[in-house]
């Protein structure tokens, strides 16, 4: 009786695995752009840049005051994906500070042009250094 449960299982394991990456790369928005350009995500947009890299924008974190006892405004963040194979990577970007990072394991920076906290929209630009 248990090797059958078990062969019940493991089908409905692979299934709601199947889901969630049919759910991961198809939720959003698809984007394809180039380096070096200026692009607009919403939050489980998923763009691609020149066949090379993915960047999956997965939420915003609200890090900002909401109580009369705070001393700064805080920040908000973007939690952002870089999917390149066989590299994973979260990046966080700040509406308060302006700087490029660089994905790891690439020669690719990632610049915040933009960040409207209002519709939790961000314009990004993928720079290259080649």
């Amino acid at each position: 009786m248990r090797k059958r449960i078990g062969w019940l299982v493991i089908p409905i394991v692979f299934i709601i695995i199947g889901i969630f990456i049919y759910l991961f790369f198809n939720e959003g928005e698809n984007i394809y752009t180039h380096r070096n350009q200026e692009f607009t995500m919403k939050v489980k947009d998923l763009a691609e840049i020149d066949d090379k890299i993915y960047l999956k924008f997965t939420k915003v974190i609200d890090n900002t005051c909401k109580t009369e006892e705070c001393s700064g405004e805080g920040e908000t963040l973007a939690k952002i994906l870089v999917i390149n194979n066989p590299h994973f990577e979260y990046i966080e970007l700040s509406n308060k500070i302006d700087k490029e990072i660089t994905i790891k394991k690439t020669n690719y920076k990632i610049k915040l042009i933009d960040f409207n906290t209002e519709n939790n929209e961000i314009t990004l630009e993928v720079l290259s250094n080649e």
